[in-house]
């Protein structure tokens, strides 16, 4: 609530100050975007959100950074969080150095990232939950998840079928991810969160007993670069399951995701 407090009162001042100061806007814009504040101000999101949507029907003002920043916002209070870092995101991108819309967004986008983490800790703890009270009911004797450096059978990647020892079908594997990694990773996501040199990211996921991924867990230093990686991670193909003794299993597999950022 402080920091919702404090960004609502810092954007309403900023806004009215900024938009004051646009020569470039004609007169119906600039009487759009004082009704949005006006409904922002009253803390009618609603009526805001649809006001801030129609004003960027403007192509003068969809390519005002301000006007994100105030979108984002709305989203923020709207509690649509994911909208809101796509907003706060797009504000970054559009404004220049001096641009005071810089520092609320940067501001915004590190708070909805962290409530967007919380929410997803949060499920993460509820689907553990239910995952730890669906293995106490298993009577198989088999361990459930076996570590890919010492399965008997490792999970076999689509196009790796023609493999005959273990080995040959781990390496075709590990080929097989780290292709769709290169292929699909936008190493350009990097660039508006001002990050740059050598990148890692360690990417922990599980293949289940029916050859689906599940569990995926990245690290990095920053929350969009572990987005990205598990939205890359999340499109692998499904392959043919890891077996332990003749039988299914889960198998847990690990992989850095390694890049330059100029």
């Amino acid at each position: 609530m402080r920091f919702y407090i404090l960004t609502f009162c810092i954007a309403i001042s900023t806004c009215v100050t900024a938009f004051a100061q646009m020569p470039d806007l004609n007169k119906k814009e600039i009487r759009l975007l004082n009704k949005t504040l006006k409904a922002y101000s009253a803390q009618n999101f609603e009526k805001a959100l649809d006001l801030v949507k129609e004003s960027m029907a403007s192509e003068e003002l969809e390519k005002l950074g301000l006007v994100h920043m105030l979108e984002g916002n709305i989203y923020f209070a709207l509690e649509d969080l994911e909208l809101a870092k796509a907003s706060y995101l797009k504000a970054i991108q559009l404004s220049k150095p001096n641009d005071p819309a810089i520092s609320i967004a940067q501001v915004g986008l590190a708070r909805s990232m962290e409530k967007i983490n919380i929410r997803k800790e949060i499920e993460a703890k509820k689907k553990f939950e239910i995952e730890k009270q669906s293995i106490k009911k298993e009577t198989d004797s088999i361990s459930e998840i076996t570590a890919f450096a010492i399965i008997e059978q490792v999970p076999v990647f689509p196009g790796c079928e023609s493999g005959t020892t273990n080995a040959e079908y781990k390496r075709c594997m590990q080929k097989g991810i780290t292709t769709h990694v290169s292929n699909n990773f936008r190493a350009s996501v990097a660039g508006p969160i001002g990050l740059s040199g050598r990148i890692n990211i360690n990417v922990q996921f599980k293949i289940d007993k029916s050859g689906e991924i599940i569990g995926i867990n990245a690290q990095a230093v920053h929350p969009i670069l572990e987005e990205e990686a598990i939205r890359v991670i999340e499109r692998l193909p499904k392959m043919q399951p890891g077996r332990q003794k003749g039988k299914p299993v889960g198998v847990i597999y690990g992989l850095p995701i390694i890049f330059d950022v100029k």
